[in-house]
């Protein structure tokens, strides 16, 4: 709320900023499109979901979004396309009972 008020920007708003930062520590295309102020947060943020979930895919599609006149509804939904097809990035680890 403390940056929402600050901002002038509503909590969703700000919920979604602090998002899209986190998600852009992981997904350095996004980072570094954040910084040269080529994305929206909303495409930056579906972007940064999508290139954590596929690192590949969603370096391209954040290429996508900065040079074409793709809506950020595009982008949502093909982030989310990108996300749903990922394999998981999750390691499960265990242990034989022999050790």
């Amino acid at each position: 709320h403390w940056l929402a008020a600050v901002t002038s920007m509503s909590v969703s708003d700000a919920m979604r900023l602090l998002e899209t930062a986190e998600l852009a520590e992981e997904a350095p295309a996004t980072m570094d499109a954040l910084k040269n102020g080529d994305l929206s947060i909303r495409k930056a943020n579906a972007a940064g979901k999508a290139e954590a979930a596929d690192p590949d895919a969603g370096a391209e599609l954040v290429r996508r979004a900065m040079e074409s006149a793709a809506s950020v509804k595009e982008i949502e939904q093909d982030a989310a396309r990108i996300v749903t097809a990922a394999p998981s990035r999750s390691v499960k680890h265990w242990t034989r009972r022999e050790g």
